[in-house]
């Protein structure tokens, strides 16, 4: 192409943006001009406003979008969860006296998990900004297998401790990257649903941890069930992050299975959010705007007093269910209800924030923390033999 087809090019790209730049907000501006090439200028043309955007096509794609994402990312979290919980049946199946376990040694295998996940949250998130998420998301799901198949060969304490360490680190991109993900596909109207939908996933991993464990509880190998548990859910989760390299976008304009109207479709609703399309640099001045917003602390807070009692459930609920007189196999099982109504839960809060009042989601989250604490005092207060009691306060 000449100087002058060049310029020409240049100039009518110009003018196309003068042109729709009026009906858009700055931050929609800013980036059509980074990308002024490619497909967001084509996305801002066809779609200039909400308006041109037929509310049909729009179900349709949505329809589209939550068939391809929501079950990949509930997958993920499913294993996010009985990653976790491996731990707490490897106690009940016998690591603690195979492993000659003493003291507060099974509590710190507990905390130090949570070592790594603090040191290596932020460089992690850094990280996967970037490089191309889904690929880094992939990559961190596999190790959390590895990691776990390595953990079914330890021989004591400090080995398994720095493997927990490590895992930690690994699973620290997980909460981060799954509302990464939602934000990239879905409005934050659109948004509270879709992470319940694969928030879900939790209740259905808690559920399923009990199934798993029951059906290796009934394995007579030649190795310990504890390191059976460790191998078979580290082999599956391994085998979903080489899956999800293929499942999972790295951006809107990568996904397969989507024409070229439905990307630029995707493209055009979510100027809605007014966060942009794609940024691969950190902004350090959002970053000083959240550390100033007060709000930034005391959802810092609710996460610090969320996380504590659910650590501890996470790691230690088979040894309570065991401890009230139940049976290595029949603790595995009662984890099922547990998942049911986590499930049901989830799902009953989904409903609350969407026909609740605009903005008060705190309120939703406020309210349904109240169970959850009368639970813990029903535990703590019920007397001893009160097995039933304690189990349903559980």
């Amino acid at each position: 192409m000449d100087t002058n087809s060049k310029n020409e090019t240049k100039q009518d790209h110009s003018n196309e943006l003068e042109t729709i730049e009026p009906n858009l907000k700055p931050s929609a501006v800013g980036e059509i001009k980074q990308q002024v090439e490619g497909i967001y200028l084509e996305a801002m043309k066809r779609y200039p406003t909400d308006d041109y955007i037929n509310k049909e096509d729009e179900k349709k794609l949505k329809r589209k979008i939550d068939r391809r994402i929501l079950p990949v990312l509930g997958i993920c979290y499913f294993f996010y969860y009985v990653d976790k919980t491996t731990l707490s049946y490897a106690a009940i199946f016998g690591i603690k006296q195979d492993l000659d376990l003493h003291g507060t040694e099974y509590s710190w295998l507990s905390s130090v998990f949570y070592f790594g996940w603090v040191v290596w949250s932020i460089p992690s998130n850094l990280i996967m900004q970037r490089c191309p998420p889904a690929w880094y998301l992939a990559l961190n799901i596999f190790l959390w297998g590895a990691l776990l198949m390595c953990q079914a060969a330890a021989q004591g304490f400090t080995t398994l401790a720095a493997l927990r360490i490590l895992s930690g680190a690994f699973e620290a991109i997980a909460d981060p990257a799954f509302m990464f993900f939602t934000s990239m596909f879905y409005t934050r109207e659109e948004q509270p649903v879709r992470i319940s939908a694969w928030y879900v996933w939790n209740g259905i991993g808690v559920a399923g941890g009990g199934l798993i464990g029951y059906g290796i509880g009934n394995i007579d190998g030649a190795i310990a069930s504890w390191r059976y548990e460790f191998i078979i859910v580290g082999a599956l989760c391994s085998f979903w992050g080489l899956l999800l390299i293929i499942l999972l976008p790295n951006s809107l304009t990568t996904f397969w299975g989507f024409t070229h109207d439905e990307r630029l479709l995707m493209i055009a609703r979510l100027r809605r959010n007014q966060t942009g399309v794609q940024q691969n640099y950190i902004d350090w001045s959002q970053i000083k705007e959240a550390y100033l917003d007060y709000k930034t602390w005391l959802f810092t807070l609710l996460g610090l007093v969320s996380a504590i009692p659910n650590g501890g459930i996470s790691n230690f609920s088979t040894l309570v269910i065991q401890g009230l007189g139940f049976d290595t196999l029949h603790t595995t099982l009662l984890g099922i209800p547990q998942g049911v109504l986590v499930v049901i839960w989830i799902g009953l809060g989904a409903l609350a924030n969407a026909y609740m009042p605009h903005n008060s989601r705190t309120i939703v989250c406020a309210m349904f923390m109240l169970p959850t604490m009368a639970g813990a005092l029903g535990f703590l207060l019920a007397p001893s033999d009160a097995y039933v009691g304690r189990l349903i306060c559980l």
